[in-house]
C-alpha cells in the first residue's frame, strides 16, 4: 500500500509585498495553492532579514494575514513564521534581545551567507556563540555562495562545527547557474546537505 507524501518548504519567500514574496496577498494564495498541488502541508515564512527589518512584529502579522486568506479559501497550507537572516556584526545581540525569528520559532536560525563577497572574519565564532547558546545555525544556500564554490573544505569545517546546511532545489537543476549547480552535487557527494527546500 503506498502512502500519499507530504512536505515541508522551511525557506519560502511567501510573504505577500515583503522582500521577495509574491506583489500581493492574492498571488500569494496562488502561491499558497500551488504548494498545495505540489504535496506540501506547511511552509515557513522566511523574508530576509536585515539589521532587524523587517521586524519580528511585521512578520508574524503577515503570517497571521496569509493563514486568515488561506483558511478562508479552504486552501489547506499552513504558513509558519521565520526569516533568513544576514549575517551581521550585532546577530547575537539581536537574538538575545527577542529581534530576530528562528523556524516557527524553534532553535534553527536560518542564516545568508554573502554570496559574492569574502565571508566575514566573525563568521565561524558567530557560528560557535550561536551553538553554544543552544541554537542550530542553519545556512541558507551555501552552495550559492561564491567562498564554498572556491572552497567546499571550509563548508565543511563549519558542518563539523556545528552548523546545518539548506540546499536549493532549483540549484540541483541548474536554474540557479553552473557554479551552483556543481557545488550542490559535490555537497551530496560529500554528504553536505541537511535540508532542501
Amino acid at each position: 500500500m503506498e502512502t500519499e507524501k507530504s512536505y515541508i518548504d522551511i525557506h519560502s519567500h511567501i510573504l505577500p509585498e515583503m522582500d521577495d514574496g509574491p506583489p500581493s496577498l492574492e498571488a500569494a494564495v496562488a502561491l499558497a495553492q500551488a504548494f498545495v498541488e505540489k504535496g506540501f502541508h506547511t511552509v515557513i515564512a522566511t523574508p530576509h532579514c536585515t539589521e532587524g527589518s523587517p521586524s519580528v512584529e511585521a512578520i508574524m502579522a503577515a503570517v497571521e494575514a496569509l493563514n486568515r486568506a488561506l483558511a478562508g479559501q479552504k486552501i489547506p497550507l499552513r504558513v509558519l513564521p521565520g526569516a533568513e537572516h544576514t549575517l551581521e556584526p550585532r546577530l547575537m545581540e539581536r537574538l538575545a534581545q527577542g529581534a530576530l525569528l528562528t523556524l516557527n520559532r524553534g532553535r534553527y536560525l536560518l542564516i545568508e551567507l554573502p554570496l559574492l563577497q569574502p565571508l566575514p572574519p566573525y563568521t565561524r565564532d558567530m557560528l560557535f556563540a550561536l551553538r553554544a547558546r543552544g541554537y542550530f545555525p542553519l545556512l541558507a544556500h551555501p552552495e550559492r555562495v561564491k567562498a564554498f564554490q572556491d572552497d567546499l573544505a571550509l563548508l565543511a569545517a563549519m558542518i563539523r562545527s556545528g552548523a546545518f546546511a539548506q540546499l536549493t532545489l532549483g540549484s540541483l537543476t541548474g536554474a540557479m547557474g553552473p557554479e551552483a549547480h556543481r557545488t550542490a552535487a559535490a555537497m551530496l557527494k560529500g554528504n553536505l546537505v541537511h535540508f532542501l527546500a
